[in-house]
């Protein structure tokens, strides 16, 4: 697989740093709001695995690691959560900058918990 070319990363960039701040906050808001949804759809089928008969039957060891893993998803969907309140209660609405920085860290950053 070939290397991004620079000139269409700086033509990206320019057309980023071009559109509103407002804009930008939205789009980052939407985005963690799709990745709860999926986190929560997720989060609902890995819990009604526990309530399947099979699951008795499962080794010890394999019910712990459906456990964690079901941790990690409360985690995941918790601090997915955490930016559209954050813009609601503490920005009291308002489109600054740290709510842009902090809604595209926790929706890059959160990604990963789902492979788990």
């Amino acid at each position: 697989m070939s290397e991004p070319r620079p000139d269409i990363i700086y033509a990206y960039l320019q057309r980023s740093c071009r559109r509103s701040l407002s804009k930008q906050v939205k789009t980052a808001l939407d985005e963690t709001r799709l990745l709860m949804l999926g986190a929560q759809v997720l989060f609902g089928f890995k819990l009604n695995g526990v309530f399947q008969e099979e699951f008795a039957n499962l080794s010890v060891a394999s019910r712990y690691v459906d456990c964690a893993g079901q941790v990690l998803m409360a985690m995941a969907i918790r601090l997915l959560v955490a930016p559209s309140m954050q813009h609601r209660i503490v920005e009291n609405g308002e489109d600054t900058v740290r709510i842009h920085r902090n809604a595209m860290k926790r929706g890059g950053c959160e990604v990963w918990r789902f492979k788990v």
